[in-house]
């Protein structure tokens, strides 16, 4: 009778042991969507938490010791950042192995601040491994297919350091970077100040957009923003180049003549008043909160300072002198 129950308790186990296995091997529930997103840090453990909430897994206490057993995986591991395919739909077991081989079958895509969405797409279309579908698309139907509410695309992918799995699609990594920017102009916009003369949100990117083309420097983002707002504020030209050479598109040769501060563009801010129509580049985070939180400054022009950095002044005279300094300077 002993060896018998014995039996029957281990032939339990088994059973038990079997639907668990099934389970793991079970298509997980990603609701339609291409690819799995794995952020900088998440271990294996908060990865499994996440599919049991979200996704389906049943078993994860199991689920977690097979993480340990893959690979002498450990709680303390961190997964290889990126966004991992899931299209076919695949079982917790296939997608923890696709995990593990990440890093072989990863293609890797820098955006840096004050890139254009022209040079974003052009990489995307020159990139082995990303899948060209939108080759044909004007930027409007692009816009319109991520959603966007606006019909360009200039400035709605945030910038960083990205990783996909190969095979990924132009377009999936354009949902996830523009995914991603709406949620820093949320952010943004959720903290703007009374200060600021900008309206909306598409505002803000258009002047975070310029803040950014305008300096290197962070340290210098808030001035300014806060010298965009006091000229906005008084109905002031911002007169600022980078959009002018934005508008000037690929005639531009590095070089700005007095012929074309007068051209009428949409985007000669010599010419226009107020900002112009869309952005003028990518715009990081701190350039957008820069530009709805500006810093309180009596300055109304900026010039280069031959540093990397900028004089500040309130007056045209004073501006003058820093003009003058800057070009003596050279």
């Amino acid at each position: 009778m002993r060896n018998l129950i014995k039996s029957l308790v281990g032939l339990g186990i088994l059973a038990m042991l079997f639907v668990i296995y099934q389970s793991l091997l079970r298509p997980l529930d990603f609701d339609g969507r291409n690819s799995i997103r794995v952020e900088r840090g998440e271990g294996y453990y908060s990865l499994v938490e996440r599919l049991e909430e979200e996704h389906g897994l049943k078993f994860a206490p199991i689920a977690k010791a097979y993480t340990q057993l893959l690979a002498g995986l450990s709680s303390s591991n961190s997964l290889y950042a990126g966004s991992i395919k899931v299209s076919d739909q695949p079982s917790f077991i296939v997608l923890m192995r696709r995990m593990s081989d990440a890093k072989e079958n990863m293609i890797q895509l820098v955006v840096i601040e004050g890139t254009r969405s022209e040079d974003l797409l052009r990489r995307l279309k020159n990139t082995d491994g990303v899948e060209s579908t939108l080759a044909n698309q004007s930027d409007a139907q692009i816009a319109e297919t991520l959603g966007l509410p606006v019909d360009y695309l200039e400035g709605w992918f945030a910038p960083d350091t990205y990783r996909f799995s190969r095979g990924v699609t132009d377009l999936e990594v354009l949902q996830h970077l523009s995914a991603r920017q709406q949620k820093i102009m949320a952010q943004a916009w959720a903290r703007r100040s009374r200060k600021s003369e900008i309206e909306t949100p598409e505002q803000m990117l258009i002047m975070a957009s310029i803040i950014e083309k305008e300096s290197a420097k962070h340290s210098e983002y808030g001035l300014i923003s806060g010298v965009f707002n006091n000229r906005l504020a008084i109905d002031m030209k911002l007169q600022t180049d980078p959009t002018v050479i934005y508008g000037m598109r690929h005639r531009y040769n590095g070089n700005i003549r007095k012929a074309d501060l007068r051209e009428k563009t949409d985007y000669n801010t010599y010419v226009i008043k107020g900002l112009p129509p869309t952005p003028i580049a990518v715009p990081g985070e701190q350039a957008m909160r820069a530009a709805v939180r500006p810093d309180r400054t009596d300055a109304l022009y900026f010039m280069a300072d031959g540093t990397g950095g900028h004089t500040f002044s309130a007056t045209y005279d004073e501006h003058k002198v820093a003009v003058k300094k800057y070009w003596s300077s050279r």
